[in-house]
């Protein structure tokens, strides 16, 4: 008689092909949402993050209805942000006990696990000071006293939990992502956006200076232009690093621009998805979803979020 178990490659794919996905929330409704993101809701989730050490705590932020907090695993959602100026929540970051969230109102963080919130005043630069609002947020994955924000086109570092930051990344830009090497402190990884470009760049030196790396990575075209992207690392595979790039090419075809994954830490990148390697072709559901529109075979570039 045959066996009834699979080899274990054939049982893994055959989990990953029977995996389904459920909405799990938050849920709650908004009737105000419709005028930041034209739909009544809580609007579009623009963050989320697990607790690496109880995956029943999960803290998602929306674009217009702040953080979310749920104890059992998405089952049920609170609203931690009522009682706040925090309208948007782009990034979380965790590391130890303490989370840090990137939003519309500044920094703030946690030390309970996501349960109360208090604002980080950005001291030590008079630029950044001004800032009303931080759009990314990194902490090194062993020090948590070491973090980096984006902030008004520019990054910055401080390396004692928050208490003082000083500029000194040496690029400037629309930052898409910011993220730190899954357990090396001193590698740190980053999207910036110059002109219809959006440069790959990587730190070794802790966030304090990056350089444009990649053989592999799309180069600026004539005609092309990128309008979104993020990146996304592993525990599993700590080396691996990917990209996946929303665009256009000459305003008449928008979609998936392409996504690319390295394994050596960003130093050379292949094309995995989808179509040409540089840039974006007609969307097709089967041959060329476009990742980045409500509907694949559509040609916009709505939301995507890497984790």
């Amino acid at each position: 008689s045959q066996s009834r178990y699979l080899p274990v490659k054939a049982a893994e794919h055959e989990q990953r092909v029977d995996q389904t996905w459920m909405p799990i929330g938050p849920f709650g409704w908004d009737t105000l949402a419709k005028m930041a993101t034209g739909s009544q809701g809580i609007g579009v989730l623009r963050s989320h993050i697990v607790d690496p050490t109880n995956s029943s705590v999960i803290l998602a932020g929306g674009i217009s209805s702040g953080i979310w907090r749920s104890i059992d695993a998405g089952k049920t959602w609170v609203n931690l942000a009522l009682n706040t100026p925090i309208k948007t929540v782009w990034r979380f970051a965790w590391s130890g006990t303490t989370v840090l969230a990137a939003t519309s109102d500044g920094l703030y963080g946690s030390s309970d696990r996501g349960l109360t919130w208090t604002k980080i005043a950005l001291q030590g630069d008079a630029l950044l000071s001004t800032a009303k609002a931080v759009d990314l947020v990194a902490i090194a994955p062993n020090d948590p006293q070491r973090m980096v924000v984006a902030a008004i086109n520019r990054l910055y570092t401080s390396t004692n939990g928050g208490a003082s930051w000083r500029q000194t990344c040496n690029y400037e830009g629309t930052w898409w992502d910011l993220q730190w090497h899954p357990t090396k402190n001193e590698v740190c990884y980053g999207l910036v956006q110059q002109g219809a470009h959006i440069s790959f760049i990587r730190s070794t030196s802790a966030a304090a200076k990056f350089d444009a790396v990649g053989n592999g990575y799309p180069q600026p075209a004539i005609g092309h232009k990128m309008v979104r992207a993020l990146l996304a690392t592993t525990k599993a595979l700590p080396e691996m690093v990917a990209v996946a790039v929303g665009g256009s090419l000459a305003d008449t075809i928008s979609g998936t621009y392409g996504i690319y994954v390295s394994t050596d830490q960003g130093s050379t990148f292949e094309s995995r998805c989808c179509g040409s390697a540089e840039g974006p072709e007609p969307a097709d559901k089967v041959k060329n979803p476009n990742l980045f529109d409500y509907d694949i075979g559509g040609n916009g570039l709505g939301q995507i979020t890497l984790s």
